[in-house]
């Protein structure tokens, strides 16, 4: 059990007051009459008087609470700085440069927040802008603030405070110390001040607890705007005065100065476009200057309230980060960017990181004046430099062998439509008011001081969460069924779907400019990238089936093209979509992509309407070309498909325009053959893997109402040639064209583009194809037939409980393993609750509340 602090005394009034009332009647026989007798009033008097005493007594465990986490070194936060990008600016490109000094002022008008360049700029001739960051603060410049004693442990105080937060590579505060006789400081160590003296520069520390005996170093408390030097560490059983300081300490009469930067709070957190005074003027040069975005980072002084509750959790972390709240305290206490943090065991959640990979996730802070808090808004405060400083700390401070990875958290938008019954007396939209505060305080990813617990990261959001803040509000009589309503959906014009073979239970969708990714067999889904003007043609991950050495978990490459040119371009993703790279811009018309392993390294084949090209995405190199047919160095690919059989060969299938057929590669350098087909149109070609057989299957196309041909299927051999040749599967066939194939072992899955997904059972001797039921929950397009499926995937043969996947212009739909039925599973309306990545958090969408009366 927890401890607990116990009160030195525990009695109230009444208890004070029945002991004083019997202590007078024991010694003086004296009993009240009335409430109103003057010894009753008096007893009363004396009373409260006690009870107060009592209760400053028992504040006494707070007080010492607060000096043993003084004593242990926990300080106050300052006040952080907000940062801005200054864009200066000339009317008219000049021909000379035009040269802006650290330090230049710059400001909000004549009475707002003052921002100083971090930095030396400079508009090159022929330019006629520049960007410098800058910082809402002031220098204090160089002022005496004492002389050295000699003694250890001595402290002097600033004649102003507090200082700003201190940020790693960036100067704050300098403290020089005079130079003593005999003293030469090494190059860049030294400032010679106007008094015609030479100083030392000092260096700061966090505490002197791994410093050595000869460093200049000094502490600060920069709430207090108090310098700390060194300490002696008394040992033995003489414990004087006379024991060596743990550093170097000023001697006596050596003059000390410092100068410090002052400012910051929220009131720097500006608008764009709102820095736009230059208080230092360049010579002979008319400048501009403006902020581009918003300034972040400002914030207030911690409160006492905070530090309590953070003291007790940096001690558990001091100087080291071993367990995940070691990671999340060192990168919030980083800057006063950093609103929350989570850091979690990469290995737990992705299995394609390597052990020992902790990833940091963090939360931009956000200052009240920008709104409500969307993705968007907290995108906007996300800070590049930020991440990278924390990073750079964590790696100082982390176990050896550990990965540290620091990212930006991910945001999920959620809405709540309410429609609730009040009485009569109750005032409707002071209700609303109240509910809408509460849902927006609830599913917030920040900590707010009206607000200190925001929601959990991958907490699922449930409409019982939702019902507990309506039934909890007076005067509400009955709620209607709530509706969670989410953005960023594939639930319309899915082109394509892939399962990942590396990743339970994480499958990818393209639909219009956006890529999802569900790692929950669909149950929900989330936007992981978007190109804009770009359309997404195919996205697939690399196949376990070809795998036999390469590193390959997590490799997923996307395609899109620009609807407007036409143009493609390819993405690479090595961590299961969370970050994306652009492979290569090519300058022809991809029709397909696939992956294959060379000498145990991933490369890409892609099919084009130029033919065949393979590029490795391990090197840069140019795209090699793939002769499929010498007598036709031309010859287009519509469709390619890679085998591997148990030996590592691979099989390379290629379907070409009609009347050209289907060539088949086999082995490392071994040329294409034309297998046949050559009066069918191809549209699609995929592999089913039978125990150690391999087979290559053929969809095919259909023109206009044509109620198709089926497929074909080819058995894989070394020799390149198969036994029984093309063997067809079109009896009862009637889908039109077939636009996927998946396979669960002997049982085949076609996507058809009027029959749904359509089944068929090689065990069956007559092989006949079964069209879904109309009542399987496709959607259809008009009496007995569907709309169209675009794509189908299946579960890898190597997870048990194979799911499939079937995607059209109405979303996605599921078919679990043993049902014969499909279930939508990319709404944006949920009932029940709405699902969240582990590494995720949810923002508010504009909740939607209707309240009626009775």
């Amino acid at each position: 059990m927890s401890l607990r602090s116990l009160n030195l005394d525990d009695r109230r009034f009444k208890d004070l007051m029945q002991d004083a009332i019997a202590h007078a009647e024991r010694h003086s026989g004296w009993r009240p009459n009335n409430a109103g007798d003057p010894g009753t009033i008096l007893l009363e008097l004396f009373t409260h008087l006690t009870e107060t005493m009592i209760y400053r007594v028992n504040r006494l465990p707070e007080k010492v609470y607060i000096e043993l986490l003084r004593v242990m070194g926990v300080e106050l936060g300052a006040p952080c700085a907000a940062t801005a990008r200054l864009q200066f600016s000339i009317a008219k490109a000049l021909d000379h440069d035009v040269s802006i000094a650290q330090d230049t002022r710059v400001a909000c008008g004549d009475k707002g927040p003052e921002f100083m360049t971090l930095g030396d700029a400079q508009i090159p001739v022929g330019a006629m802008q520049v960007e410098v960051l800058a910082i809402n603060a002031k220098w204090v410049d160089y002022q005496l603030i004492g002389s050295g004693t000699g003694h250890p442990g001595q402290a002097l105080s600033l004649p102003h405070s507090p200082l700003i937060a201190s940020v790693p590579d960036r100067v704050d505060l300098i403290v020089a110390v005079e130079l003593g006789e005999g003293e030469t400081p090494k190059a860049g160590e030294h400032y010679r001040h106007s008094d015609g003296k030479t100083y030392r520069i000092w260096q700061e520390v966090d505490n002197f607890s791994a410093v050595n005996t000869g460093e200049c170093v000094y502490r600060v408390s920069r709430v207090e705007g108090v310098l700390h030097f060194a300490p002696t560490l008394l040992r033995g059983q003489n414990m004087q005065s006379n024991g060596e300081p743990l550093a170097t300490v000023p001697e006596a009469g050596l003059r000390v100065l410092a100068r410090y930067r002052m400012g910051g709070g929220i009131e720097g957190n500006v608008g764009p476009h709102r820095v736009t005074k230059l208080i230092d003027k360049v010579p002979s040069v008319s400048l501009a200057v403006t902020n581009l975005g918003r300034a972040l980072g400002g914030d207030e002084q911690e409160s006492l309230s905070n530090a309590l509750i953070r003291g007790p959790l940096e001690l558990h972390s001091l100087q080291r980060a071993v367990t995940a709240q070691d990671f999340e305290l060192i990168a919030i206490k980083q800057s006063g960017l950093v609103n929350r943090a989570h850091a979690y065991t990469k290995r737990e959640q992705w299995q394609y990181a390597a052990p020992g990979t902790v990833e940091v996730v963090l939360v931009p802070q956000v200052s009240g004046d920008q709104g409500r808090i969307t993705p968007t808004v907290m995108l906007q405060n996300q800070n590049a430099d930020i991440a990278e400083q924390i990073q750079s700390t964590l790696a100082q401070r982390k176990p050896l062998g550990t990965q540290c990875i620091v990212s930006w958290c991910r945001y999920k938008s959620v809405k709540a439509n309410v429609c609730l019954t009040v009485h009569r007396e109750e005032n409707r939209e002071a209700v609303k008011t109240r509910i809408l505060e509460r849902l927006y305080d609830m599913v917030t990813p920040l900590v707010q001081s009206h607000n200190p617990s925001a929601w959990p990261f991958g907490k699922a959001l449930g409409a019982y969460d939702i019902y507990r803040i309506l039934t909890s509000e007076p005067g509400v009589k009955a709620v209607d069924p709530v509706v969670l309503e989410v953005s960023h959906v594939p639930n319309k014009d899915v082109t394509h779907i892939d399962a990942d073979s590396w990743q339970h239970h994480t499958w990818y969708a393209a639909a219009g400019d956006a890529l999802y990714r569900t790692i929950n067999n669909g149950t929900g889904w989330e936007q992981i990238n978007q190109w804009s003007d770009e359309e997404v043609v195919c996205v697939k991950s690399f196949p376990r089936e070809n795998q036999i050495v390469a590193e390959v978990a997590g490799l997923v490459i996307a395609l899109t093209r620009s609807p407007v040119t036409k143009e493609n371009t390819l993405y690479l993703s090595r961590d299961c979509g969370e970050t994306w790279s652009r492979v290569r811009k090519p300058d022809f018309i991809v029709n397909d992509v696939v992956w294959i392993e060379r000498s145990g390294r991933p490369s890409l084949l892609i099919a084009s309407e130029k033919g065949l090209f393979e590029q490795s995405v391990v090197s840069a190199r140019e795209w090699k070309s793939v002769v499929i047919d010498p007598d036709e160095p031309a010859l287009a690919a519509r469709s390619v498909t890679v085998a591997t059989n148990q030996a590592g060969t691979n099989y390379i299938a290629v379907a070409t325009p009609p009347d050209s057929g289907v060539y088949l590669s086999v082995g490392p350098h071994a040329v294409f053959k034309n297998i046949g087909l050559k009066s069918k149109i191809v549209s699609v070609l995929n592999i089913q893997y039978l125990d150690t057989q391999r087979y290559l299957w053929a969809g095919l196309s259909a023109v206009g109402d044509d109620s198709g041909q089926g497929c074909y299927r080819w058995q894989l051999q070394d020799s390149g040639d198969s036994a029984e040749g093309w063997k067809p599967t079109n009896k009862n066939w009637a889908g039109g064209g077939c636009t996927a194939l998946g396979f669960v072992d002997k049982q085949v899955y076609a996507a058809s583009k009027r029959l749904g997904v359509m089944t068929l059972s090689w065990e069956d001797d007559l092989a006949t194809w079964r069209p879904a039921n109309v009542n399987c929950g496709l959607p259809m397009e008009r009496l007995s037939q569907f709309e169209v499926v675009n794509a189908l995937a299946i579960t890898p043969s190597s997870m048990p409980d194979p799911v499939l996947l079937a995607a059209g212009p109405q979303g996605i739909y599921r078919q679990v393993s043993g049902e014969s039925t499909f279930q939508h599973c990319s709404p944006a309306h949920f009932n029940d609750r709405v699902s969240l990545p582990a590494n995720w958090l949810f923002c508010s969408a504009d909740h939607n509340v209707t309240v009626n009366y009775d």
